[in-house]
């Protein structure tokens, strides 16, 4: 679409359409945006470790839960338990649950429903999944009791599928239920994990050590399927 618009607009240029002055600073900008969709970004070729970076960020994420405190909204809180990374997917000694590794192979393209389906690894599909969530809630005390109103549990419950890019942290809570595992969900933008698991909020006395869990996270818009996560005791760079 950038290609085509960029056309045009050089097209209108030559037929004086619009007018070449003021708009030098314009065509640069789209020159740059163009050479950025051509160019291969870091992340789409290999993971870059910036040390100084992810130890400060390591240092300062926090991990946290579902919260309704707060009368008129529901919002999150720090879960203080110990969390580790430990995929389902994975037979591999669980970790410490630090930050995200991101690789163009993890990265989810067609809705997050659909890549936590295949991370299942059976029959699921994003739809089928959706589908369920929506029976799960139609029966969820948890539901009720985190929206805060009949109104609000109705209005939800009656919302049709859209194979969407991402979800509330409601329907995080309710997929968990659904395929019975726990979901960490990373917003990069804001360094947190936000944790989801069944018998909510009941957490405060959970063992995690040797639960298997899904690891999803959102950077730059893009949804990432978490293989690895960066080690906790990083190495000075030589």
């Amino acid at each position: 679409m950038l290609f085509l618009n960029y056309i045009i607009f050089i097209w209108m240029l030559h037929q004086n359409i619009i007018s070449t002055e003021g708009h030098k600073n314009l065509i640069k900008t789209v020159k740059k945006k163009l050479k950025k969709l051509i160019e291969p970004r870091n992340d789409d070729i290999a993971q870059v470790v910036d040390y100084e970076t992810n130890e400060e960020r390591i240092k300062n994420m926090t991990v946290c839960c579902i919260d309704i405190s707060d009368k008129k909204y529901f919002i999150s809180i720090v879960l203080e338990i110990n969390h580790y990374f430990n995929p389902i997917t994975s037979d591999k000694n669980p970790k410490k649950l630090t930050i995200p590794i991101y690789t163009t192979e993890n990265r989810i393209v067609d809705g997050m429903l659909n890549g936590i389906a295949r991370v299942l690894e059976n029959e699921e599909t994003g739809i089928s999944l959706w589908k369920k969530m929506i029976e799960k809630t139609k029966t969820s005390s948890e539901a009720l009791e985190i929206l805060g109103s009949k109104k609000k549990f109705k209005l939800y419950t009656e919302k049709q599928y859209k194979s969407g890019f991402l979800l509330t942290y409601l329907d995080f809570y309710i997929l968990s239920v659904v395929i019975d595992k726990c979901i960490y969900y990373y917003e990069h933008d804001f360094n947190i994990w936000m944790f989801f698991r069944k018998n909510w909020p009941n957490y405060s006395t959970l063992d995690m050590k040797n639960e298997k869990c899904i690891y999803i996270a959102v950077k730059e818009k893009f949804v990432y399927s978490i293989t690895e996560v960066v080690d906790e005791v990083l190495k000075l760079k030589e």
